[in-house]
């Protein structure tokens, strides 16, 4: 998951959500760091499974999951990109299934120009 400082809203947001049931606020967060994976200027060249927003999309699908059951695949429809969006999907099933969140690894390549 996330681990730097800047992180530390989102995190808070994840948790909250997991109370209270509004996946808002984390949402907002993934569509800033998936405008920033995806930025035509600065892409990040790393595979799309291993991006900053694919991690949060997948855990917060996954947490919404538990926490509202069928009703979290309203959310899917706020994930910009299909492949992201299915793998949120999977997340979402996984937690529908009982099974355990999937922790990836997150990658950056971003090349100096």
């Amino acid at each position: 998951m996330m681990g730097s400082p800047e992180d530390f809203p989102y995190l808070e947001s994840l948790h909250r959500s997991q109370l209270d049931g509004d996946f808002g606020p984390p949402l907002e967060y993934a569509l800033k760091k998936y405008r920033h994976d995806s930025n035509p200027k600065d892409p990040n060249l790393a595979p799309r499974e291993f991006w900053p927003s694919t991690s949060a999309y997948r855990s917060i699908l996954y947490h919404a999951g538990k926490r509202l059951g069928r009703d979290a695949s309203a959310y899917l429809e706020r994930v910009p990109d299909d492949d992201l969006r299915l793998f949120a999907h999977i997340e979402l099933a996984a937690a529908l299934a009982g099974l355990p969140e999937f922790r990836e690894i997150q990658r950056e390549y971003r090349p100096r120009v």
